[in-house]
């Protein structure tokens, strides 16, 4: 048996050592290359230009999707009337290279009903292009031509598995599997698909998820993927699902955050709880979760902004920015600007990028004496609820309904 599940809680008073990782060149996936929410660093100039210049705009759908960055090609995945639709532009001047569509077959309504778009970000590996839509359809495509190679979209796709409902969560795709978690609350079900063929690999059923993205970490060797469902926090094994740890964390089902890895830690957000850390053992063929700390405070209850780390840092959004460190667990500060109910962050080494959701992109100094504010920008008039794409001196925003390329050149 290659895992077994064994649950801990424990407060204690060891503290976790967090190391930075490198910094990816592509955003290939949801929250970048390694699902952290690093960019490649920013070049900060040493005066910041009073505006942005905006190259382009080009209209992509309905939808709150995150795009994919992959060498010079930018995927984007959006709602156009009936259809869901992938397209592939090329990033220098937003021409179209190919596009994708289907009818999405799904109506969004209840409080939700503004955003029918899809929202959970496109993938990118292996050659191939990956998306969830909104009512759960999977599609895997030729990143070349966008040729679907193969498209799940029927009970009979899923072999008997439940599927259509607001689906929220990104695909994770790792070791040529595409991972995915559908359901809504009285049933779930986390499913691996092979990128190549679309042959199921593995299931784990009785999961409702909580509309939030799996993470990957690897604990002596062993690749698992980490996510929160409504109830819990589940650490299944990549290779073939099997729970390896499990431990009750009440995620709530509109918490839209992504576990955060740190070598052999977790850290979670959630409203309600703050946040909270905890250490990943293994040890005589078991794993072993155990919380290590938590830090309560009301400021630090994001609902669907996932914090990032830079250094011993831990950058965030509840009701404004904060900063927390991850040696005292204590809060260093809270900003002074309010950027709306959600902000996405990407840690771009010398800066850390946030996007609100009122279209205001603003750029702080990762530091934990106070907060610093560099420069802001508006960069919409739209809503802004997908990640911004930086690569040196580009920035890529997608709003409600398009997406747009800016440059900090003067």
């Amino acid at each position: 048996m290659r895992c077994k599940p064994h649950i801990v809680v424990a407060m204690g008073l060891m503290v976790l050592v967090w190391a930075g990782s490198g910094f990816a060149q592509d955003w290939s996936q949801w929250r970048g290359a390694q699902r952290d929410g690093k960019s490649q660093p920013l070049t900060v100039p040493q005066t910041w230009p009073e505006t942005l210049t905006r190259q382009w705009t080009v209209t992509v759908g309905a939808g709150d999707a995150t795009g994919a960055l992959v060498g010079d090609h930018l995927y984007s995945f959006g709602r156009m009337e009936a259809d869901e639709v992938t397209l592939c532009l090329q990033a220098a001047d937003g021409k179209e290279v190919w596009r994708d569509q289907y009818p999405a077959d799904f109506e969004v309504g209840g409080p939700a009903r503004d955003h029918g778009g899809p929202r959970g970000s496109v993938a990118v590996a292996e050659g191939k292009v990956v998306t969830l839509g909104i009512g759960g359809i999977l599609s895997c495509l030729d990143a070349k031509n966008g040729e679907p190679l193969w498209r799940k979209q029927s009970i009979e796709d899923y072999q008997g598995v439940a599927y259509q409902f607001d689906t929220t969560m990104s695909p994770l795709l790792a070791q040529g599997l595409c991972v995915v978690h559908l359901g809504n609350k009285d049933a779930g079900t986390i499913m691996a698909f092979d990128l190549k063929t679309g042959q199921r690999r593995w299931i784990c059923t009785g999961h409702s998820p909580a509309c939030a993205s799996p993470a990957l970490m690897t604990v002596d060797g062993i690749e698992l993927v980490v996510t929160l469902t409504d109830k819990n926090l589940l650490l299944l094994d990549l290779d073939d699902g099997r729970i390896c740890g499990q431990i009750p964390f009440g995620g709530q089902r509109g918490n839209n955050i992504t576990p955060i890895i740190q070598n052999d830690g977790i850290i979670l957000s959630s409203m309600g709880q703050g946040v909270v850390a905890f250490a990943v053992q293994h040890t005589d063929d078991q794993f072993w979760v155990t919380q290590q700390w938590s830090n309560p405070a009301s400021q630090l209850e994001p609902r669907f902004t996932t914090p990032v780390i830079h250094g011993q840092l831990l950058f965030g959004y509840g009701k404004k920015l904060f900063a927390l460190d991850l040696k005292t667990h204590e809060i260093c500060w809270e900003g002074s600007r309010a950027l709306g109910g959600s902000t996405a962050l990407v840690n771009a080494g010398d800066a850390m990028v946030a996007l609100g959701v009122k279209g205001e992109l603003v750029l702080f100094a990762p530091t934990a004496e106070s907060y610093q504010e560099l420069t802001h920008y508006t960069v919409s008039d739209k809503e802004c609820w997908a990640h911004p794409i930086v690569t040196d001196q580009r920035v890529f925003i997608r709003d409600t309904d398009s997406v747009s390329l800016w440059t900090l050149t003067q």
